[in-house]
């Protein structure tokens, strides 16, 4: 089969299939090529995937940076769109890491985030569209996150968006995992955003080459 639009491959349980009837075109160095269309790909069990046969040798490890196991406690995407045809989250992730994804604005572009119950740690790295972290609190994501790092971000206004920051009341126990936030040379940093949002257990706030955010901690 040969596809250039598909997005996402997603295949759960088909314990009998053999192979992914995917043709993958070879390059001039006569290794294969994945379509560019082509952003995920979702498999379980893992043990099936190890298993299957390939037209090509190194075709198995073209697909790995792609690559997530349901049930995998960490998912990264890099440098893809982030919509909702691409971007499938599932309740045990429990590390996100998101790089060069530029046309993301805040985790609330990600369409199964809310999905994402166990999330404790997020990073989210060398995405020039990002102007915050979440622009509306999520639940349950604001009470089990333990550690936010933010890298090269320079665009990043704000942690928290004006909607997250106004909304009233706020759930008492929002933040009340969060641990440690780290930001890193992100160029369009302040204002004071937690205010609304107290983090009671917050335990480090580190900034490295950034503009500083006024931040008060809850009390």
């Amino acid at each position: 089969m040969v596809c250039d639009v598909i997005n996402v491959i997603a295949i759960e349980n088909c314990k009998c299939l053999r192979r992914i009837p995917l043709y993958l075109p070879l390059l001039d160095n006569n290794q294969p090529s994945l379509p560019r269309s082509l952003k995920q790909i979702i498999v379980w069990p893992q043990e099936w995937w190890e298993s299957l046969e390939w037209d090509h040798p190194n075709a198995k490890e073209a697909f790995v940076p792609l690559l997530t196991f349901y049930g995998s406690k960490k998912v990264q995407f890099t440098n893809i769109d982030i919509d909702e045809e691409n971007t499938l989250l599932m309740p045990s992730v429990q590390e996100l890491i998101i790089e060069r994804c530029n046309n993301l604005r805040s985790l609330n572009d990600i369409s199964t985030i809310k999905d994402a119950t166990e999330l404790k740690h997020c990073r989210i790295r060398s995405c020039q569209g990002v102007q915050c972290v979440l622009s509306s609190f999520i639940n349950p994501l604001v009470q089990k996150l333990e550690v936010v790092c933010l890298e090269d971000l320079e665009n990043l206004e704000a942690l928290f968006g004006a909607e997250a920051i106004t909304k009233s009341p706020q759930p008492p126990d929002t933040f009340s995992s969060l641990i440690t936030i780290k930001v890193w040379k992100s160029h369009k940093n302040g204002g004071n955003h937690m205010e609304g949002a107290p983090i009671v257990t917050l335990q480090r706030f580190i900034f490295t080459m950034a503009s500083p955010i006024d931040v008060e901690k809850g009390t």
